[in-house]
């Protein structure tokens, strides 16, 4: 890996403006030591503050992913993190920044319905992991910002989904009307598959999922189902 962890170095954000001339008035402002690798949505509220969202790892996290990353001795038989989401709210005009861990479970890969880029979001998406003791597991999670609450679809035992690619659906008119599209690979069977969605009813708005295709050995990517 091209990259290590430095206690020495302190952590920042750096808030750059848009055009040519960004780069010389980059502001940076200081929050408490981590690492993320992936966000998951960065926006401007109505109160003109920048908030970004996404998982972060803390010392110990950093050590069980590098220590999987690289196959060190005792790295387990399984990907496991210590990654959970956190909210910055950035206000340049305070030169302050408030800063919440938003949820105990373990997740990375965050994503959303894309046409939400930039923007304030009410939905989110994530892969979820086992933690350093054992709690949680694998599975896809979502995430609804308003309420505040969380639905977990359980993958099943060492059945490690890949990162929910958001797929909108024909004439959506909410921003959760779709699916999201991954691959689960087995991590017992070395195989990977990608199941496909069935049609939700009133009578059952969460139907099992139907595996589409077998595939061997295949890297944990992109599960068909339905986000309603």
């Amino acid at each position: 890996m091209p990259y290590g962890r430095n206690d020495a170095q302190p952590a920042r954000i750096g808030v750059m403006p848009r055009g040519p001339q960004g780069a010389a008035k980059i502001r940076w402002l200081s929050i408490e030591p981590g690492n993320m690798l992936h966000a998951a949505n960065a926006y401007e509220d109505a109160q003109g503050r920048i908030v970004l969202e996404g998982p972060t790892v803390d010392r110990e996290g950093f050590r069980l992913s590098w220590n999987w990353w690289v196959g060190a001795p005792g790295r387990g038989t399984e990907p496991n993190t210590r990654c959970h989401n956190r909210r910055w709210v950035i206000d340049l005009a305070a030169g302050s920044v408030d800063e919440q861990i938003i949820d105990d479970l373990a997740v990375e890969f965050p994503t959303l319905n894309e046409d939400f880029l930039g923007a304030e979001h009410r939905y989110q998406y994530a892969v979820s992991f086992p933690d350093h003791d054992g709690y949680g597991g694998y599975g896809i999670v979502k995430y609804d910002r308003t309420t505040g609450a969380r639905r977990v679809h359980r993958a099943g035992d060492a059945r490690l989904p890949g990162e929910a690619v958001f797929v909108p659906a024909a004439g959506a008119t909410r921003e959760d009307d779709g699916c999201l599209l991954t691959v689960v690979s087995d991590l017992k069977q070395d195989a990977s598959q990608l199941p496909g969605p069935a049609r939700p009813t009133r009578s059952d708005p969460h139907p099992p999922i139907r595996p589409l295709r077998q595939a061997h050995s295949a890297k944990p990517a992109y599960t068909l189902r339905n986000t309603s």
